[in-house]
C-alpha cells in the first residue's frame, strides 16, 4: 500500500535547503520520517487521524487498538532520493485506510494540520542548528 502525502508552506525551508548538504539533508530526512511514524502511532492512541475521530466498532470500542499489530507495524524506510516512506506490512491496514464496505473508512496514515506543524517545527530546529553550527 502507498499513501502519497505532498506538504506546501515550507518555502523558507526550502530555501535555507540549499545551504545544506546531501548528509545533512538526509539526516533531516531521517528526522521528518520518525516524526511522522511517532504521530502516525498516536493517531492510534487518539483514535483519530487525518479526517477526524474514527468510527467505534459495532460493540462501541475504540477501533485498530486491540491487539496493537497494526499499530506496532508502523515503520519508517527510505524512499529514494531525500524521501522516506511510512506505512505497514499488515495486510488489513488497506481495509482501514481505506474502508470497504463493511469497514468504515479510519485513516491512521496522513497528516493532520497539528502535524504539519510538528513537522515544520522539527525541519526549521534542524535547520537553525545547522547554521547556527550545532
Amino acid at each position: 500500500m502507498t499513501v502519497t502525502i505532498t506538504a506546501t508552506g515550507f518555502d523558507v525551508a526550502i530555501a535555507a535547503f540549499e545551504r545544506l548538504d546531501e548528509t545533512m539533508l538526509e539526516r533531516l530526512t531521517q528526522a521528518v520520517g520518525f516524526k511522522v511514524q511517532e504521530q502516525t502511532v498516536n493517531h492510534f492512541r487518539e483514535s483519530a487521524g487525518p479526517e477526524g475521530p474514527w468510527a467505534p466498532t459495532k460493540k462501541g470500542n475504540k477501533p485498530l487498538i486491540r491487539t496493537g499489530t497494526l499499530r506496532g507495524s508502523i515503520q519508517t524506510q527510505p524512499a529514494g532520493n531525500l524521501a522516506v516512506a511510512i506505512g505497514t506490512n499488515v495486510g488489513y491496514g488497506r481495509f482501514h485506510q481505506e474502508g470497504t464496505s463493511r469497514i468504515p473508512r479510519r485513516m491512521f496514515l496522513g497528516l493532520t494540520d497539528r502535524d504539519l506543524g510538528e513537522i515544520e517545527q522539527v525541519v526549521t530546529s534542524y535547520i537553525q542548528r545547522v547554521i547556527d553550527g550545532g
